[in-house]
């Protein structure tokens, strides 16, 4: 199996070796990335793949074209470039943003703008440059082109190349094209497209799968170019097209979307988009939600009921303390103390289903947490000057649901062992505390 190398950019990195081996090294744009990692060369003789991590800790935006270029790839070393928090975005003016010259490339949560600049590509593979098979995976990424001339948000020509682009969301304006693909194979899954000249539109060759999409608000949504194949399946549209076509409720996208003027495209529960698709086994939406197993919602986002509708209680859980001394006798000056044990609070949900961006609204309730306390001790000799001090005792309390039932339903954990009665005998020789649980 091939090692990983990662590295680090950071727009925001101040100070630091600049060589990329941990976030505080980060390189500070991912061309310079590319360009100080690309004396690797060849990873598949390296047998290594790229593991790149991109952050703008502080928003500031990569205003540097990157240009991917004499790399040695394949299916298993590879170079894949994520934003592992989706604060990374590529902001390029008057030129392409980031253009593919060789093979096995995969992006995640990656963020990319281009603004004017007459045949400008956000994402662009450049296939003249690539003899060998290629393939180019997207996932859960936004790309937003806009300008007053021809621009392209994805633009994919080579006859051996095949890519795969999941769970994304782009944006074009004016004479600006979301897709266009020429001479290859490609699959848009689960992907919501606004705006511009066309959603998607296909070269004079090539063969290539939409399904479950959205394209709207544009002049033409899908284009087919002469000679190409466009398998279209379970697509919202404004035009129709393909295999089932979902429109919008009374024909406007406001009853589909939460927000779509403002940019907001999760779905509502009330239109025709929810619960439309057909089954694609992607790993999740944009914002990292499971998609439904069966008929998921189309476009980029599944629907995720309001956080407002959870709610989890965990209530009246008692804890015991057991101190054991033996043999510790106490002379007439002498303090025993047990004192300031703190432990945190740790409560742990392996299920995303509780959550839906924020905690804002989401009921989380811990409480009437009691603590019994039981202290044991054998042969304890106290004298009048002595003393016994047992205080300041603080247990945390860890609560892990590895699933959590339906997210629209509360779900309630009780456990109710109170300790209602604590007897106390004491004699020189000994005293025992001891709780009885009623």
């Amino acid at each position: 199996m091939a090692t990983a190398r990662t590295r680090y950019a950071n727009t925001d990195v101040s100070g630091g070796a600049a060589d990329g081996t941990s976030l505080a090294n980060a390189y500070s744009s991912l061309s310079a990335l590319e360009a100080a990692e690309d004396d690797l060369g060849n990873l598949v003789s390296r047998d290594e793949w790229l593991d790149v991590r991109a952050y703008a800790s502080a928003g500031t935006a990569d205003t540097t074209k990157c240009t991917i270029a004499g790399w040695t790839l394949d299916g298993t070393r590879y170079i894949q470039i994520d934003s592992p928090d989706g604060s990374y975005k590529l902001e390029v003016s008057n030129d392409d943003a980031l253009v593919i010259q060789c093979t096995n490339i995969k992006f995640k949560r990656i963020r990319g703008t281009i603004t004017s600049g007459d045949s400008t590509n956000d994402i662009f593979f450049d296939g003249s440059y690539v003899a060998a098979a290629a393939t180019c995976e997207i996932d859960r990424c936004y790309v937003y082109a806009s300008g007053s001339t021809v621009f392209t948000v994805f633009s994919f020509t080579d006859s051996d190349f095949t890519f795969y682009i999941r769970s994304s969301i782009s944006e074009s304006v004016s004479t600006g094209r979301g897709h266009y693909h020429v001479a290859n194979t490609g699959y848009i899954y689960q992907c919501t497209h606004k705006g511009g000249a066309s959603g998607f539109r296909s070269g004079t060759s090539g063969t290539y799968t939409l399904t479950n999409d959205i394209f709207f608000s544009t002049a033409d949504d899908i284009i087919v170019g002469a000679g190409s194949t466009v398998n279209t399946l379970n697509c919202g549209t404004d035009d129709g097209d393909g295999t089932n076509p979902i429109d919008a409720v009374d024909d406007d996208w406001s009853n589909e979307f939460t927000d779509y003027a403002n940019g907001d495209y999760t779905p509502l529960n009330s239109g025709n988009i929810y619960q439309a698709g057909a089954d694609l086994d992607i790993a999740a939406d944009y914002a990292g939600n499971a998609f439904d197993s069966s008929t998921p919602t189309i476009g980029a986002y599944e629907y995720v009921s309001a956080s407002s509708d959870t709610e989890l209680t965990v209530a009246d859980i008692d804890i015991g303390l057991d101190v054991a001394l033996d043999a510790n006798p106490l002379t007439a000056a002498a303090q025993l103390s047990i004192d300031d044990i703190d432990i945190g609070l740790d409560v742990a949900m392996d299920a995303p289903d509780i959550i839906y961006y924020t905690l804002g609204d989401t009921v989380l309730v811990v409480d009437d947490v009691s603590i019994g306390l039981d202290v044991a001790m054998d042969a304890l000799v106290l004298t009048s000057a002595s003393t016994l001090s047992v205080n300041n005792i603080d247990i945390g309390l860890e609560i892990i649901f590895d699933e959590v039932p339906d997210a629209d339903k509360p779900v309630s954990v009780s456990l109710t062992a109170t300790v209602k009665s604590i007897t106390v005998s004491a004699s020189v020789e000994q005293i025992t505390i001891e709780a009885v649980e009623v």
